[in-house]
């Protein structure tokens, strides 16, 4: 994960990679929450999701994109962290 913090609070725009390497999500923290856009991609750097949140949570239409056949809906509120 790559981003800017305040006091151990994330702020600003963050990045999260795949363990392949490959980029796996991107958008902004407001007080440690994410807020406005996001983007996930899948390992194959494939789009998964797109769309807001607000306070951690999805807002508004989003943008889905199933990576495997059959599955249901990508993992948008998987948080990445790593920590």
């Amino acid at each position: 994960a790559e981003g800017p913090a305040l006091a151990g609070v994330k702020v600003g725009s963050w990045s999260y990679w795949h363990a392949n390497g490959v980029l796996a999500s991107q958008g902004n923290y407001h007080e440690g929450r994410r807020e406005g856009p996001w983007t996930y991609w899948d390992t194959s750097a494939a789009l998964v999701a797109r769309g807001l949140m607000r306070r951690d949570g999805r807002i508004g239409e989003w943008e889905l994109h199933s990576s495997a056949p059959g599955s249901v809906e990508p993992p948008v509120e998987t948080r990445f962290d790593h920590e």
